[in-house]
């Protein structure tokens, strides 16, 4: 009899494993963001400026200038002890005695033995030294030592005042109590009415179109003064006078400063050391070595004659228009086509292209409307991708051709409000270091409220830009 086994062995059928959708899903759109943050971490941000403000950039501006003047240099005839009877800087009439000079010393020697210094003192206006010597103490820095030099040469012009006190009547009474030498001792008169100094640098005969840049270096400037009781040779550079009150105050400009004052023809000056603020006539100039602001005085003679360089302020008159950030304006190169080669068909603006087909080689007139972005009395402004560079424009009138080639730059700015980029010309009037402001009435510009690229140089013409 046979025996029946129930069998242990049992088949287990394995689960085929299914796709997670999901899981899917979130991996796609975790690389899409992860692609998309690459992508704007690493573009270029485009960011959009409104046009919000009509302003100005008022500030007051400082600088070191350089005084130029006619002057006039005395040179004596004979060697000897000079001594100077007119202040430095003061004015002398004509025939006022300037100075004398004793050729062997003797009636120097005698005068002085006569002079009562204390009666001298005594009349001495010194309140005017104290003053200087006061400002000195306040102002001093130990950062600025070259101040104790220009300090020391003042001193000796105040003191030379302060000795040059005896005047021609006083000295008239002292030659009658001395014995002298009439020959060897001599005074000599002023020719005309002038302002007269006693030092002498060398720019004497400097006028502002031979200025250079090394002329405002003062490490190299060298400035000699004459005192009473040296000692002269004959022909030795003894005064020199000027007799007129006309001078110059040169001062280098950078090219910030050209945009600036370009085209003003006066400024309002101010020096703070002598608190004096004048509004007087101006211009540029320029030469081979650069541009410079000459500010022409008629008056303060006196004050400046012994000055040769100043610091002193501009205050610069407001100039009013639309204010926009300097990384918004560009600079772009457009050709430039000859006003008389643009006509009118069919109420539109354009110019005639001349086509030539590549295989008759017959030729066509086609009429291209470009946009204009600028003109001058002589030629539009057009986008280079107007026309190919090579290929003629026809005066119907003339039938002459104008070959495409020639460009000029414009500086500008893309405009965005029809949500793409379109250059626009501004004119610069004054910056600052953030900010231009440009004229709010350029043909072919921008106007308050439009929006602009705030960074110019990222984007291109045409270029669509999502708001």
């Amino acid at each position: 009899m046979a025996t029946s086994t129930k069998s242990n062995v049992r088949d287990y059928h394995r689960r085929h494993k299914t796709i997670n959708i999901g899981i899917i899903a979130f991996g796609i759109m975790f690389i899409y963001i992860a692609i998309m943050v690459y992508i704007y971490m690493t573009k270029d941000n485009i960011s959009i400026y409104q046009i919000t403000t009509e302003g100005s950039l008022a500030s007051n501006n400082e600088y070191f200038g350089l005084i130029l003047r006619d002057e006039h240099i005395v040179t004596t005839d004979k060697s000897g002890y000079i001594k100077y009877y007119l202040p430095t800087g003061e004015k002398a009439g004509k025939n006022d005695l300037i100075y004398s000079l004793d050729e062997s010393g003797e009636v120097t020697k005698a005068l002085a033995e006569e002079i009562s210094y204390t009666e001298t003192i005594k009349e001495m206006d010194l309140s005017g030294l104290k003053t200087q010597i006061t400002s000195f103490a306040y102002n001093f820095s130990a950062d600025d030592f070259d101040m104790v030099y220009d300090f020391k040469t003042m001193l000796s012009y105040s003191l030379l005042d302060l000795v040059n006190y005896n005047n021609p009547d006083y000295l008239t009474k002292l030659l009658a109590n001395v014995e002298i030498n009439d020959s060897m001792f001599n005074l000599y008169y002023s020719d005309c009415s002038a302002n007269v100094a006693y030092y002498f640098d060398g720019y004497e005969q400097l006028v502002p179109a031979g200025v250079k840049p090394e002329n405002f270096n003062t490490n190299s400037y060298v400035r000699t003064t004459l005192n009473s009781t040296d000692f002269v040779e004959a022909g030795t550079n003894i005064y020199k006078y000027v007799d007129d009150n006309n001078w110059n105050l040169v001062f280098q400009l950078s090219e910030e400063d050209v945009i600036r004052y370009n085209g003003l023809s006066a400024l309002t000056v101010s020096f703070p050391d002598y608190d004096l603020v004048l509004t007087v006539p101006f211009e540029i100039l320029k030469n081979e070595t650069g541009s410079y602001g000459v500010l022409r005085f008629n008056s303060y003679m006196a004050q400046f004659i012994n000055s040769r360089y100043i610091e002193f302020e501009i205050i610069y008159s407001d100039i009013s228009g639309l204010k926009i950030p300097i990384s918004s304006v560009v600079s772009k190169d457009f050709y430039i086509i000859p006003l008389n080669y643009q006509f009118t068909s069919q109420g539109s603006k354009g110019f005639y292209l001349e086509t030539t087909d590549p295989t008759t080689g017959n030729t066509t007139l086609d009429f291209v409307e470009p946009t204009i972005y600028n003109s001058t009395e002589t030629h539009y402004y057009v986008d280079t991708s107007a026309f190919t560079e090579g290929s003629y424009l026809v005066d119907i009138d003339t039938k002459e051709h104008y070959r495409i080639g020639p460009r000029a730059s414009l500086s500008g700015v893309y405009n965005v409000n029809k949500g793409y980029t379109i250059f626009r010309k501004v004119e610069i009037l004054d910056k600052n270091d953030e900010y231009y402001i440009v004229s709010n009435s350029t043909k072919y510009g921008i106007a308050l409220y439009d929006h602009i690229i705030l960074n110019g140089k990222i984007v291109t013409e045409g270029q669509v830009i999502y708001q």
